[in-house]
Order: C-alpha cells, then sequence, then structure tokens
C-alpha cells in the first residue's frame, strides 16, 4: 500500500474506533481499565485518549513517579460530604530525559487503544528527537512546547496524523526555530536616573535652541564613517585543506554571484573618508562575505562526502508562506552543537538602525523652516536584501543544508545567519552614504532594508522603470540603486502624505505618529479578549501579549504601568505552556490601555518637544517623612500637610514606607493642581527622593506603587499637560520652611535663633552636665536641618567641632537629644564626600560632651527633675528639720545626701559597674 493509501486507511480506522468507544464512553473505560494487559497509565488522562484528545504529559510523568496512590481530601458542607483528589502535577517534563518517559508511556496507552498507529507514533518520536539533539539544552524548553503544541492539534483534528511534519511547519517556526523569550530577559527593573520623564520617552524631540539638548544619533549613512572593516577570512579557515579540497574539486557547487556593480560601487565612494570599510566591502562583494572570527577547525567535525550528495541549493530547508503564494527562505543557523551561530561572537551581531526619532527630528526641521508648503513621506524597499550579498567559499561550504537526505548549498547572505544583518547594514550604510554626500538625498534614514524619508509634496518626478511620478528624493534614490544594481520592486516603492514606518503611521498634515487604526483595534480586541478573570491562559500568551503592547509603548509611552501585573505574572517562568492564571488585577490594568488606546491621539511632533524646568507653568515642592507629608507652591504661596496618621498604606507596603510616603507626596501635588482648570501646560515637580524620580522617569514600580502611576497617567493624558519630576538634593528654604508652618509634628518645625551669648550659656551648661558615658545610638539622616540651621545663624556650613556642638545645644531644645545624636551620624556621612574631616569635628571630645550633657538635660523632660537651688534648700529645712515625724525627717536627710540626683544621674545603680564610675 503507498503511504497516501496508508495514511487515509489509518485516519478512517482512527474514526472508527473513537466511533465505537464514545457509544458509551464511561463502560470503554471501565473494561480498559480491567484488561489484564493494560499499561500503567494515569486514570484521568485514559479519558482523554478514548475521547480522541491527548494527554498532559506533566501528568503522565507524575503518574510514572507516584509512590502511592493520591489521597483523597474530604470535605463537609451542612449535611453534604465531598470527596476529592488534587489534579494538580507533583513532577513536570522539562528535559529531554522527561519528554522520552512521559512519550514512550504515552506511545505505549495510545497503541493500546489504537494498534495500528505504532509506526506513526515511532516516525514522530524520531522526528522531536531530531530537535532535542540539534538545540542546546537550554532551549529543550521550546522543543517540549513544540510536542505539545503538535499532539492538542492531532487531538483536535481528525485528518491529521503525528507524522503530517508539514502540518506542522508554523509551529517549529513559533516555539523552535524563534523561541519566545524568557520572563526574566524582560526590562522589569527601573532603569537610571534622568533629568526628567521626557528623557525616557522615545519621541520627544528638542528645540535646536535649548542648552539642554541630548546628543542626537547619527544616521545609518554617518555610522559609515567610524565603522569597522569588513573582516576576512581567519587564518585558521584559510588552511583548512579539507575545505579547500572540497572547493576545489566541486567548482561548480560553489561561486560568487551577486546583483551588485562592485567596480561602479566603488567609483561612488571614492570620497569616502573611511578608506578601510570601502576596500573591505568591495573586496567582500568579490571574494563573498564571511564572520571574521572562528573557532579552531580541529574542534569542528569533518565530513567526507560525493558530488552525488552535494548539489546546487534548489530547496529551502523552511518554507514560509506569504501572500499571493509566493515563499521565502529561512534557514535554522542555531542548530546543533557546531551551528554556524554558535561561531559568530555578539560583537559582530550588532546592527544599526535608523528610528522614528530621527524621522521626527527632520519632518519637524523642515516644517519649521518651510511652515506652509506640504511634506509627504516616501520609503523604498530592497528586494531580497540579504541575499545581495555573496558569501565566501570558506563559509558557503558551511552553509549547506539537508533536505530529502541531500545536501544543499546555499551561496548567499541568509536571513537566519547571526552576522548576516550587520555584513548588511555595514553594505547599506556604503550605499546610504552615496545617496547622502554624492547624491545629495538629505534626511535619508534606514530600518534593514526598508529607506525612508520626507520630501515636498509638490515636488514629483517621472521614474520611468515605473512609469508612475515619486518624490525627487525617491525616484534619486532608485535611480542610484538601478546604477548600482540593488534590486526593488514597484509595490514596495510608497509614498503619501500617511504612511506606515516601522509598524507606525506617520502623517505629515497632522504631523502626528500613530498606530494604524486596524492595527490598534486589533490589539485593543486582544486586550479585551484576553482580560477574562478566573481564567488560565499558556504563558507564550502572555509573553505574546507583552510583546504586543511593547511595540505600542513605542508611541503610547505612558501606558506602560499597565504592564506591571502583566510582567509580575510571568517573571521567573520559562515553560511556553505553563498555564498561568488571569487575576482581576491584571484584567484591569488591560482594559486601562484598551480603553486609553481607544481614545489616544498618538504623538504630535510639534508638540512632543523636550522644554527646560524653569519655563514651566506651575511648580511645585513635595517632601515627606514618617510623621508626614506636604508639598508646597512658590507662585502660589500654598502649602498643604497631612500627617500619617491619615494615610492608608496598601497592602505590601510597611508601616515605615518612607518611599511610599515620598511618591505620594508627589501624587498629592499633581492632582490638587490637575484636578480642575485652567491646566498647566508643563508642570515641574521637585522632591528629595531619588527613587521617587526613578519611578515617575520609567514609569515602572513595584505592584503596590502602580496605582500611584496609573493616577498621574490619567491626569496626564486627561488634561494633555506635561510633567517632568525631578531631583534637587537639598530643597530650597523657603519652600521647607512653608511646608512646616502648621504642624509641630512634622520634621523640620520653625525655630527661632539664638543670640550668640544664648548659644555659648547652654554649650557651657550642656558640657557641665555630661557625667554618664553610657548613652545608647541610633542612626538617622538629617542634613537639611543641619543645613537650615547653619543658614539661620549664619554660620559656614564646614562641620568644625564648634559648629557641631552649637547644633547639638540648639536643637536638643527642640527635639529629643537621643535624635539629635543619629542626626549626627547621618550628618557626618552625607558629608563626608565634601568634608573628609567631619567625622573626627564629630568624634571630638566637645561635641561628644555636648550631646551627653543635653542627654542628662533634656532627654525626658516629664520625668527629669530640674537642679535645686540655695534659696529652695533653706526653705525646705525650715519645714521639715524641726518635724516630729519620722518620714518627712528621714526624707530631709535622703534630700541632703543627694539619692536622687545621683540615682538620676546615673552614679547610683544596682547593680553596681565600676565601668561607669567618674575617676
Amino acid at each position: 500500500m503507498s503511504g497516501a493509501g496508508a495514511r487515509i486507511t489509518s485516519i478512517l480506522c482512527n474514526v472508527e474506533i473513537l466511533e465505537t468507544v464514545n457509544v458509551d464512553l464511561k463502560r470503554a473505560k471501565t473494561n480498559l481499565l480491567l484488561s489484564l494487559d493494560v499499561p500503567q497509565f494515569p486514570e484521568s488522562q485514559w479519558t482523554k485518549l478514548l475521547s480522541g484528545g491527548t494527554a498532559d504529559f506533566d501528568q503522565v510523568l507524575s503518574g510514572l513517579y507516584a509512590s502511592a496512590d493520591v489521597e483523597r481530601t474530604t470535605e463537609r458542607v451542612g449535611g453534604l460530604e465531598f470527596s476529592f483528589v488534587s489534579t494538580a502535577p507533583t513532577k513536570w517534563v522539562t528535559t529531554f530525559g522527561d519528554w522520552t518517559t512521559a512519550f514512550d508511556s504515552f506511545a505505549e496507552a495510545l497503541t493500546f487503544i489504537f494498534p495500528h498507529r505504532g509506526t506513526e507514533l515511532r516516525q514522530y518520536a524520531t522526528h522531536v528527537k531530531s530537535f532535542f539533539k540539534a538545540r542546546p539544552a537550554s532551549e529543550h524548553s521550546g522543543v517540549i512546547a513544540y510536542d505539545s503544541a503538535v499532539r492538542t492539534r492531532v487531538g483536535q483534528r481528525r485528518n491529521i496524523l503525528h507524522m503530517d511534519f508539514v502540518e506542522f511547519q508554523d509551529l517549529q517556526v513559533r516555539f523552535i526555530f524563534s523561541p519566545a523569550q524568557s520572563a526574566s530577559a524582560l526590562p522589569l527593573r527601573s532603569e537610571s536616573r534622568q533629568e526628567g520623564m521626557w528623557r525616557k520617552v522615545n519621541l520627544v524631540w528638542s528645540d535646536s535652541s535649548s542648552d539642554d539638548v541630548p546628543p542626537t544619533k547619527e544616521s545609518l549613512a554617518e555610522a559609515s564613517i567610524n565603522m569597522k572593516p569588513v573582516p576576512v577570512p581567519p587564518a585558521n579557515e584559510l588552511s583548512n585543506r579539507a575545505a579547500l579540497d572540497t572547493i576545489a574539486n566541486f567548482p561548480n557547487l560553489f561561486s560568487i554571484v551577486t546583483p551588485v556593480d562592485v567596480d561602479r560601487f566603488e567609483c561612488l565612494l571614492n570620497d569616502h573618508p573611511n578608506r578601510p570599510l570601502v576596500c573591505s566591502v568591495c573586496h567582500s562583494l568579490c571574494e563573498g562575505f564571511g564572520p571574521g572570527h572562528l573557532p579552531p577547525t580541529v574542534n569542528i567535525p569533518t565530513l567526507t562526502t560525493t558530488q552525488k550528495a552535494i548539489v546546487p541549493l534548489q530547496i529551502p530547508l523552511i518554507s514560509l508562506s506569504c501572500a499571493n503564494n509566493i515563499f521565502s527562505r529561512a534557514f535554522d543557523h542555531s542548530a546543533g552543537r557546531f551551528s554556524l551561530n554558535s561561531m559568530i561572537p555578539k560583537t559582530e551581531r550588532t546592527v544599526h538602525l535608523d528610528g522614528l526619532q530621527q524621522l521626527g527630528e527632520a519632518l519637524i526641521s523642515a516644517r519649521e523652516q518651510h511652515p506652509g508648503r506640504p511634506l509627504v513621506i516616501w520609503k523604498s524597499d530592497v528586494s531580497h536584501a540579504y541575499r545581495v550579498l555573496p558569501m565566501h567559499l570558506l563559509w558557503q561550504i558551511k552553509q549547506t543544508v539537508v533536505l530529502d537526505n541531500q545536501r544543499h548549498v546555499d551561496k548567499d547572505n541568509d536571513f537566519g545567519g547571526g552576522g548576516s544583518g550587520r555584513m548588511w547594514s555595514v553594505f547599506f550604510a556604503l550605499v546610504l552614504w552615496i545617496a547622502t554626500f554624492i547624491k545629495f538625498i538629505l534626511d535619508l534614514f534606514a530600518y534593514v532594508d526598508d529607506s525612508f524619508s520626507w520630501d515636498f509634496a509638490d515636488n514629483l518626478v517621472w521614474y520611468e522603470p515605473y512609469q508612475a511620478m515619486y518624490p525627487a528624493k525617491q525616484a534619486t534614490l532608485l535611480r542610484l540603486w538601478d546604477d548600482l544594481g540593488v534590486p526593488h520592486e514597484r509595490k514596495k516603492q510608497e509614498w503619501g502624505t500617511s504612511l506606515t514606518i516601522i509598524g507606525f503611521l506617520v502623517d505629515t498634515d497632522q504631523m502626528s505618529i500613530t498606530m494604524p487604526d486596524q492595527n490598534c483595534l486589533d490589539l485593543i480586541a486582544a486586550l479585551r479578549a484576553f482580560a477574562v478573570p478566573k481564567h488560565r491562559r499558556p504563558l507564550v500568551e502572555f509573553q505574546w501579549l507583552a510583546g504586543w503592547v511593547n511595540w505600542a509603548l513605542n508611541v503610547y509611552t505612558l501606558l506602560r504601568p499597565g504592564l506591571n501585573t502583566l510582567y509580575a505574572k510571568i517573571r521567573n517562568k520559562h515553560h511556553p505552556l505553563q498555564a498561568l492564571w488571569v487575576s482581576k488585577a491584571l484584567c484591569s490594568e488591560l482594559i486601562w490601555i484598551a480603553d486609553h488606546l481607544a481614545t489616544s491621539t498618538g504623538v504630535y511632533l510639534l508638540e512632543s518637544r523636550c522644554w527646560d524646568p524653569t519655563v514651566a507653568d506651575v511648580v511645585l515642592f513635595t517632601d515627606a517623612c514618617p510623621s508626614g507629608l506636604a508639598f508646597y507652591s512658590p507662585a502660589a504661596s500654598l502649602g498643604f500637610q497631612c500627617h500619617t496618621d491619615d494615610v492608608c498604606l496598601p497592602r505590601g507596603i510597611t508601616q515605615d514606607g518612607i518611599f511610599y510616603l515620598e511618591a505620594l507626596a508627589v501624587v498629592s501635588a499633581i492632582v490638587h493642581t490637575l484636578s480642575a482648570p485652567p491646566y498647566p501646560r508643563r508642570l515641574v515637580v521637585w522632591t528629595d527622593n531619588t527613587n521617587t524620580v526613578d519611578m515617575f522617569n520609567s514609569l515602572h514600580a513595584l505592584p503596590p506603587y502602580n496605582p500611584l502611576l496609573i493616577t498621574v497617567v490619567d491626569l496626564l493624558l486627561g488634561t494633555d499637560c506635561q510633567l517632568r519630576v525631578l531631583h534637587s538634593p537639598a530643597l530650597n528654604v523657603e519652600g521647607c520652611t512653608a511646608m512646616n508652618l502648621e504642624n509641630p509634628r512634622v520634621r523640620q518645625p520653625p525655630r527661632a535663633p539664638w543670640t550668640k551669648s544664648r548659644l555659648e550659656f547652654e554649650h557651657a551648661v550642656a558640657i557641665s552636665a555630661s557625667i554618664d558615658p553610657s548613652s545608647a545610638l541610633t542612626y538617622s539622616s538629617a542634613l537639611q536641618s543641619y543645613i537650615t540651621f547653619c543658614r539661620m545663624h549664619q554660620l559656614p556650613i564646614e562641620p568644625t567641632a564648634d559648629t557641631l556642638s552649637f547644633y547639638v545645644v540648639f536643637m536638643s531644645h527642640h527635639i529629643k537629644p537621643a535624635s539629635v545624636n543619629s542626626y549626627l551620624s547621618g550628618i557626618a556621612s552625607q558629608l563626608k564626600p565634601f568634608y573628609p574631616g567631619v567625622r573626627n569635628a564629630r568624634s571630638s571630645n566637645i561635641v561628644r560632651c555636648t550631646l551627653n550633657g543635653c542627654l542628662k538635660l533634656y532627654s525626658s523632660p516629664t520625668q527629669c527633675k530640674r537642679l535645686l537651688h540655695h534659696s529652695e534648700l533653706l526653705c525646705i529645712a525650715t519645714r521639715f528639720t524641726t518635724s516630729d515625724v519620722f518620714d518627712n525627717v528621714l526624707w530631709w536627710s535622703v534630700l541632703l545626701t543627694g539619692f536622687y540626683g545621683l540615682l538620676r544621674l546615673g552614679e547610683l545603680v544596682m547593680p553596681d559597674n565600676p565601668q561607669i564610675r567618674d575617676d
């Protein structure tokens, strides 16, 4: 029987058995389990196989390693009793060995029901094992996911078998050749601190007149000036005798072919300043491209073959179907222990890509210079871009692929190569240099093989090969490509006032960048379909949605907080098909993104400009401490404060969460400012907490803080306000004083300055009271209070022993001396980079004595007794000296001996400690 006939027969037998079994599925399962030779297999998975589905390999593996029957759990609810077993697996398939064990058990069980499917399963096992052998162990999770997806598809359809490998090519590309990135690679951490939110936003442009302008990224053409030359094959490859002999013996299999006119290309590059690059690219066009660093050939096995086994490339290893039945080649250069990509260092894989940031700058400049002249956008695409470049003969022999037991030589640069993008980027950079500096096509950019720029709407010229009008710049570029032999097709040469560039719609009339309407609607629909609580979805779907939304964030940057819970869900998850719950919090954030996408108008180039804080419409100062938070508006001379007793901290925030209070102070200031019109166009908020600055600049925070970001983003989008949250190491004294005017419980209440004579007097009293050397220390930071003290008393900031001693005396009259002690440690720590001798001043004898004296005098005002004056002792003596009451006489005696004073000062303790006695 032919292969096709055997396949049809097997499918018909499957259907016949399933029809028979499912007449009475329960009875069929009972008869199966009572069979004498039934193989060991989990009972729950037998039901799936008898229904025509597939098995859960995690459950199969768990059942094989179970040491006893699963314990049943019984629960009573009223008069009802529920008995159940746990369905969660105890082991998971994560390695090749786990998969083999589970598959063998699955195959034995399936052939017990369908005896005719043995050959099918053996062929399928060989197919999957070949992927395990070809991929490194770190990528085996993709093979496991591919197998699960294949078995699921076969179980859901009755017209395919496990050996119909053509039906699973899309799954191979999805799970094996393009495995999803692990969650650990996602950008979860807060990025480094910047000067404001606009530096975090990609599509924000600087004014040319501004002094605070970030450096402009150079275009691909400009980057060619500093690019390194294309490497030549290493010496170990040039002496590879086996490869050289094969090339010499089969010259018809290896050749250098390119459509590029190398002589014309080199002629137009005569004036290029980077001569080593030009010479290397021209040489490679003639001799072939290839990576410059390869491992020694002794580590790579050599295969002797015959001419019959090697034929020129005819059929690609993998064919990806495209529109109109056009196919493109895709080769997996990462397969196997000695894969081609494993030979290419990461340093040779970097690619320079131009983007919308540069195009936006060009459009803004054109609009400012020609305000009344209509503009258009155009883009041109190179056909089969990578394959324009021929590969070196010694690299072609490594690009031999096996198909139908025959080897085929791929002679050109391939899309799947690790260094392919860099080779194309270097070549195309020189093409664009010619276009820019020889043909004078200004503002020309490229993203891989797509070139794009702008032109005037009335500057159209006739392009003869396509019999159509094109913008002059675009026509000039096409003529240059014709001159150089760079291939292109008419359908990929587009222009208009609204055009999709790198996946986003650029409109020159509106001067805006948005997602195309259909793409936006598709994303909104996907978000709403995904946001169904109390459902479970595989990890790969979470990652797929995260990638899609991340792409949209290139334009809708403010919506980044909507991915907070999603990232938390997929963190440290690696198995693509691992089921994750869709929580209510996740649904809320996804719906939040969808709602804003439905109403957002995108990025408007003329409005999305970075600006200096000095031109802000409203400036606010915020601060917080463990006892309260406040914000202050200098322009309105208004300050607002709140005690932390009135703040309800969310779950996950500790009671002393100062970071949350600092962030809440910023949010409170923003909410107050944007709660009612007129809304400021530009808002600046200053804070002394760097974590808060990072949080608002990156729009990323831990889940308990995310509602704060969502609240702010809602206000910014609703009021069209531009926000910058900036860091100030020491807020201005006026602002800090104003924030603390009314509440004596906050950190820095207003304090009246002392005269110099009082400072000296209190200073002397504190030193004289320094008796006990045993005092506890705590740590805190109060640099701001020290700076305020110095400014109030017109003292230098330099922390000398005298200044610190005066500070101790002054502060001890307003706060507890123990807190002053902690303040000194923080002051010394923060001032050490500026005043290296601060710790010596801090530990000086005068400062220590002053502090210890204040501890005795002011530590506990409700308990500490003041000193008795001589007049008071005389008054007491007249009353108690002649008393007839024994207790009165005894008390008078104790008072005269100073018992209480000695006890209070630590001089009389029980048990006695000689170490704290004064000499």
